[in-house]
């Protein structure tokens, strides 16, 4: 005799059975996730969309060989820091410390300066310690828009922990090891050579100052991306803004010589390395070191540098994106110039009732006279407006004034790396859109008014310095 729920029995145990299969495949979920799985698919995922982005924007370019160059290239470099060991910071010897910095294998990711250095003799320094870790240098060759400032790439470079060593024994070592053997002559054995990876030190082959907010990102980004394999560049690294800081700033004044010494061995050290195909090295800095290019300039006369400056208002309305309050301009002012006392008082204004934008325009137009007063006195750098940077990079600032080959190749690389946001990091890696005639027609009156009387006579002198070089065939506007 058949039962009347015979129906309801069947359901019941094809729900048991659902539930059953559901129950497992839960359970080798949470088996993968624990295990890592889970995670790294997540990240392969995820690491593949700026690859996407950037084939899309290939594609519409009609260079499947430019693609192709470009992805084998990045493979390579993704490949050697996979195949890096990873250094344990925990128990290294004296011995192993001194190998890995002498060797290029760690780069200097900071340095700390102790009040030592006030007493230090002239023309020297004592009491720095270099903080030094293994960088990931991949990440900023391959996708420098994603990693546009130095300190990204320390982040993700898992840095929390360094070998910290005294920075002037590190420049000794260093050069010992570069000429054959330590201080008694004795030179390296042969085996002890084969056991240590091959390296050296780069100079710096080109500077990039800046106004602040005016491309000098996108300048650092070409410069990476041109040729990722043998360029390395610093954005705005924190060691060379250390030793401005403590020597330099707020007051503080080390002995006659000393910044410059350091800014030379800081510099040095960051130019070590152990890839053969790293040749060249270039250094965007922080603006307010603008106002120190000549320390840069005694430090390292023959090297070429470049202020990069735009128009007056599209900076300030720049700066002024998210309110006063968090206007970098406005809190890096200090005081007032001298010469900018006297444009107060023909216009009836005091220091004390300055307001923001006036804070602003006077902050920058000190770095604008900053740059100014260094290219009347030198031969090495130029001036380069923001309209046209990037042709402008293309065409002549990086093969006629840093002296670097522009190839097809590289070429078509910038103009890749030109159409993204230079500061891509998170949900900005959307393609860039100009937007200066729109910062122009929202600029308010205060803006407009303190622009033309703090910073438009500096604009006008930049712009007789760009066109003197484009009459000297090396800049365009």
């Amino acid at each position: 005799m058949v039962k009347g729920n015979s129906g309801k029995a069947a359901r019941s145990r094809l729900l048991k059975r659902l539930l059953v299969v559901v129950v497992l495949c839960a359970s080798i979920i949470a088996i993968c996730e624990s295990f890592g799985y889970g995670r790294l698919w997540k990240s392969r995922r995820n690491r593949a969309k700026p690859h996407q982005h950037r084939d899309r924007l290939e594609d519409s370019m009609g260079d499947d060989t430019i693609r192709n160059e470009s992805r084998s290239r990045e493979k390579g470099l993704r490949q050697r820091w996979r195949m890096m060991k990873r250094i344990n910071y925990d128990n290294l010897t004296e011995e192993q410390k001194i190998n890995l910095i002498v060797t290029g294998q760690v780069q200097l990711k900071d340095i700390s300066i102790g009040n030592g250095i006030m007493s230090a003799e002239e023309h020297s320094y004592k009491d720095v310690t270099g903080h030094f870790c293994q960088i990931n240098w991949s990440l900023h060759k391959e996708e420098p828009s994603s990693y546009p400032m130095y300190r990204d790439l320390v982040a993700k470079s898992d840095c929390v922990k360094s070998i910290n060593f005294d920075l002037k024994e590190a420049v000794r070592l260093i050069q010992e090891n570069d000429n054959g053997g330590d201080e008694d002559g004795h030179s390296a054995t042969s085996s002890q050579k084969q056991s240590q990876p091959k390296s050296h030190t780069m100079q710096p082959n080109g500077f990039v100052f800046h106004e602040s907010r005016c491309g000098s990102t996108l300048a650092s980004n070409a410069l990476a991306v041109m040729e990722p394999s043998q360029h390395r560049v610093y954005s705005e690294a924190m060691p060379t803004f250390k030793v401005l800081a403590k020597c330099e700033m707020n007051g503080n004044s080390c002995p006659k010589g000393t910044t410059v010494s350091l800014l030379r061995d800081v510099i040095y050290v960051m130019g070590r390395t152990n890839d053969q195909n790293e040749q060249r090295m270039f250094m965007k800095l922080q603006s307010i070191s603008t106002k120190f290019i000549d320390l840069f300039l005694e430090a390292f006369p023959s090297t070429p540098w470049i202020f990069i400056y735009r128009n007056p208002v599209e900076v300030m309305m720049s700066q002024f994106t998210y309110g006063a309050s968090n206007a970098n301009c406005v809190r890096q002012f200090q005081n007032v110039p001298d010469d900018v006392k006297k444009i107060l008082s023909n216009n009836g204004k005091t220091e004390s009732t300055l307001s923001p934008e006036e804070k602003c325009a006077i902050h920058l137009g000190s770095l604008c006279k900053a740059g100014s007063k260094a290219l009347s006195a030198t031969h090495t750098g130029r001036a380069v407006n923001y309209e046209g940077l990037s042709k402008n990079l293309v065409s002549k600032v990086i093969p006629n004034h840093f002296g670097v080959p522009m190839t097809e190749d590289a070429r078509e690389r910038i103009t890749i790396i030109s159409s993204k946001y230079s500061k891509g990091r998170g949900n900005r890696k959307s393609k860039w859109k100009d937007d200066s005639e729109r910062k122009k027609d929202r600029a308010t009156p205060e803006i407009k008014q303190a622009s033309e009387l703090f910073l438009g006579s500096s604009y006008i002198q930049l712009e007789d310095f760009a066109r003197q070089s484009n009459d000297d065939g090396v800049n365009l506007l």
